[in-house]
């Protein structure tokens, strides 16, 4: 998965020959597909003849369901306006309670709007695990970040008035959702796509919720009101964090919207800095830390550090070091080349390495590429690939990751060729 991350053509045929190498493990070629498909691979480049050709999925050689939703997903993630296309009717006629969300799961990657009205219908599906797979659907496939935009509808010219049809279609069956269904889980996914939908009757919704007594809606509600970046909720948000009566998923929750939001005003970054003592729980002062990153509070990187070195929790030690990487400046870089030089333990400087892939830059790709040069550790070695396999899929530049991934590079601070081709 990380080379599925890197935009390079080595990367995409190391996949596929792993995928079409009925030598491994079907488990191990499952994955493979689906990195083909977040790696932007040819679909019509994996097709077996001698395979049964009833799905496309099963064109790829996977019979047992758990690989075959794989697979379905890996074809999805091509954005692929044909692939897409096809999965829409094999979708409508599987008979499969277990693939069916993984077919909308993979339409919603692909951008396929036409599968708006399935995924609506799906919100009525006796089995329930597909009623909520439809849920998440719809926010995925309508999300407003523009994460839709990167695959199927890139391709063509994008039919505005198609769009603000199923919009509205969705946007209309999750707010039913959200308010009444009897399933709490139902609601709390709905309020999350409503979030990322974004829009003004969306984020209206969501501030209703967050008087609901269900202590996981208002959460849900809180965090939608973040993914939808309604900084007219600020107010709101920062009364929710403030409230010690409430729990601390809620606060927590209200923290990471103020995060996401992240042009917030003073009042807010404020609060969000008094997370960070330790008078408050663990799990509260964890997400403050993410949150202040996600912000991209600069002048929060100190109290980050030494709460990364210090806090007597692991949990928020790790997860100061992630608000670190989502801050990306060069002093949050040296603080955490400072944090990695202290740890004595290769184990748990192999979690802290993990940590730098949190967020795309070209400070935290440099101290990866630094870690792999030195590391005599497999597991933070590993670590590391993982992380610069996401950071280097955002980062503009030589292509330094892509031959670091690609070319096991055995001539690395003199690593045996045998230990990077046993990560890779």
């Amino acid at each position: 998965m990380g080379l599925a991350h890197l935009d390079d053509e080595r990367a995409r045929e190391a996949i596929r020959m792993v995928l079409v190498d009925f030598r491994f493990p079907r488990e191990v070629r499952a994955v493979a597909a689906a990195a083909y498909g977040v790696a932007g691979g040819d679909t019509s480049a994996l097709r077996i003849p001698m395979l049964p050709e009833n799905s496309l999925a099963h064109s790829l050689g996977f019979y047992m369901e758990e690989d075959l939703a794989a697979g379905i997903l890996g074809l999805g993630a091509t954005g692929c306006i044909e692939t897409a296309e096809r999965l829409v009717g094999e979708a409508r006629d599987s008979k499969s309670n277990y693939l069916l969300p993984h077919y909308l799961a993979a339409m919603s990657i692909a951008g396929e709007l036409s599968a708006t009205d399935l995924m609506i219908e799906s919100l009525r599906h006796k089995d329930r695990f597909v009623r909520e797979a439809a849920v998440a659907a719809l926010g995925g496939l309508l999300d407003d970040t523009g994460r839709m935009t990167r695959t199927r509808i890139s391709e063509r010219a994008l039919d505005s008035k198609l769009l603000a049809e199923c919009r509205d279609r969705a946007s209309k069956a999750l707010r039913g959702v959200a308010r009444k269904n009897p399933s709490p889980a139902m609601r709390c996914l709905a309020a999350i796509s409503l979030g990322r939908m974004g829009g003004r009757e969306e984020i209206k919704a969501l501030r209703f919720l967050l008087a609901e007594e269900h202590g996981q809606l208002r959460a849900c509600a809180a965090l939608g009101l973040g993914l939808a970046g309604a900084r007219e909720a600020q107010e709101a948000l920062v009364s929710l964090i403030a409230d010690t009566s409430e729990l601390d998923s809620c606060r927590a929750a209200g923290a990471i919207s103020l995060g996401l939001i992240r042009d917030i005003d003073t009042a807010s970054r404020k609060r969000l800095q008094a997370l960070l003592g330790q008078g408050t729980s663990s799990v509260l002062r964890g997400f403050a830390c993410q949150a202040v990153g996600l912000a991209g509070d600069a002048a929060s990187v100190p109290k980050l550090a030494s709460v990364a070195a210090e806090d007597r929790a692991l949990s928020v030690r790790l997860h100061a070091s992630i608000g670190l990487s989502l801050i990306g400046n060069r002093a949050a870089l040296e603080a955490q080349r400072r944090l990695l030089a202290s740890i004595r333990d290769s184990e748990l400087r192999a979690a802290f390495v993990r940590t730098l892939g949190s967020h795309p830059s070209d400070a935290s790709m440099e101290l990866l590429v630094e870690v792999l040069a030195k590391t005599s550790c497999a597991t933070e070695a590993a670590s590391a690939l993982h992380a610069l396999g996401h950071v280097a899929s955002h980062v503009d530049g030589p292509p330094m990751h892509a031959k670091l991934l690609c070319d096991r590079p055995h001539q690395l601070a003199g690593k045996p060729f045998s230990m990077i081709r046993e990560i890779l």
